[in-house]
């Protein structure tokens, strides 16, 4: 009966330590081409936590990729923009601890100036 006892106790003495391992962060990866598939370099990435406006940039590499992990848990909006071709924006992209969220860009040819909201 004592060694229940004390199995038990230490089982929920453990709970704690449990639930603070939960992750509370995640990431955004992804790939953006253009509109015959290949990939755009050098393209500007901007995410922005739509629940406190905090937001971070980044470039992707030479292959089209780009990564940003250790993102707090939230809703999140990213945007692809490179001179030559129109803005791709996404909304409403929900990061989740311990997970990585793909959003891959699809930029099509145009001015600077338009802009493609994708929701």
């Amino acid at each position: 009966m004592l060694r229940k006892a004390i199995a038990s106790f230490t089982f929920l003495a453990a709970i704690p330590a449990i639930l603070s391992a939960q992750q509370t962060l995640g990431g955004i990866t992804g790939t953006v081409s253009d509109a015959t598939g290949a990939a755009v370099p050098n393209a500007a990435v901007a995410i922005k936590n739509i629940d406190t406006n905090l937001g971070l940039k980044t470039v992707t590499q030479n292959n089209g990729t780009y990564q940003v992990l250790n993102l707090p848990v939230g809703n999140y909006s990213v945007s692809f923009a490179k001179d030559g071709f129109n803005t791709e924006a996404h909304t409403s992209i929900m990061v989740q601890g311990d997970r990585v969220t793909t959003v891959n860009g699809n930029l099509q040819v145009g001015t600077v100036a338009t802009s493609v909201e994708v929701t």
